[in-house]
């Protein structure tokens, strides 16, 4: 089931939500009315204009899904779909029965999926059409109830409550399968990303603990240090007269090790410099 639902949907990685239901409803809307040719083509006669009016909005639903599906156009796709079942509405409320049949669901479907899809003034704007609409043909029904053809037998009856209950469930299935594949996905997503920001946290904290301790190293060797000029002892912060290697060792990580150079050599070991020269 997996696979025949990825076929229908494609690659939808790149997808928002509202694109996958429009695919999902133009493939479904276009499912449905083709599949309904041929389901009121063997039903009672009074059916037949329906299968009429099926075969050609299935085009319109055919031509939605090619541009969503193919082309990655979803400008308007929704609005094909939705009018092109409100057409098929309007024809099945008054050759199948009106308010007897089964056929007040389809304006529920269609309320739920733009609630779902469409956002702001155009889910009030296409839903107050929606609403609206339904509302004309029961009162068309009511004032002139010659207008709708009655069903013209029990099995009619069944037959019509049948297809639609089923179409509904599909539908329904399909819609709520849908959207918790793309909460698992994007859940999943987020898990990821959470998990990448805390790496990157936690790789961050580290390098601005090492920034501090280098900017306190920093401030440690600077300003004005106090320097005896005889014995070359330094002053500390605390005021204390310091060796110069003890106060280096104390304000840095620095190791001193001794040794001569050539002036002090030549001046306490004059004899032994004086050696070591003729010797090079």
């Amino acid at each position: 089931m997996k696979k025949v639902f990825d076929f229908i949907i494609g690659n939808n990685e790149g997808f928002s939500l509202e694109g996958t239901y429009i695919l999902v409803v133009s493939f479904l809307g276009f499912l449905a009315l083709f599949l309904g040719i041929f389901i009121y083509l063997f039903a009672p006669s009074s059916f037949l204009k329906l299968s009429i009016v099926s075969g050609v909005l299935s085009f319109s639903f055919g031509f939605a899904y090619y541009r969503a599906r193919f082309l990655k156009r979803f400008d308007y796709t929704y609005e094909i779909s939705m009018f092109s079942m409100l057409i098929f509405f309007n024809f099945a409320w008054f050759l199948s029965g009106g308010l007897k049949s089964p056929n007040i669901l389809i304006p529920v479907i269609l309320v739920t999926f733009t609630t779902i899809i469409k956002r702001n003034f155009e889910r009030y704007f296409l839903n107050s059409i929606i609403i609206i609409n339904f509302f004309i043909v029961v009162i068309l029904e009511y004032l002139k109830p010659f207008v709708v053809i009655p069903y013209s037998s029990r099995s009619g009856l069944f037959f019509d409550n049948l297809t639609t209950y089923v179409l509904t469930f599909v539908i329904g299935w399909v819609a709520i399968k849908n959207m918790m594949n793309n909460y698992n996905y994007k859940k999943k997503i987020l898990l990821h990303v959470k998990k990448e920001l805390k790496q990157r946290k936690t790789t961050l904290i580290k390098k601005n603990k090492e920034l501090k301790a280098t900017l306190n190293q920093i401030e440690k060797l600077s300003g004005f240090v106090p320097i005896c000029p005889v014995c070359k002892k330094i002053k500390d912060d605390s005021g204390y007269w310091k060796e110069i290697e003890l106060y280096f060792q104390d304000k840095s990580e620095a190791a001193f090790s001794h040794g001569l150079c050539p002036s002090c050599f030549k001046e306490l070991y004059p004899d032994f410099y004086k050696e070591k020269t003729n010797e090079k």
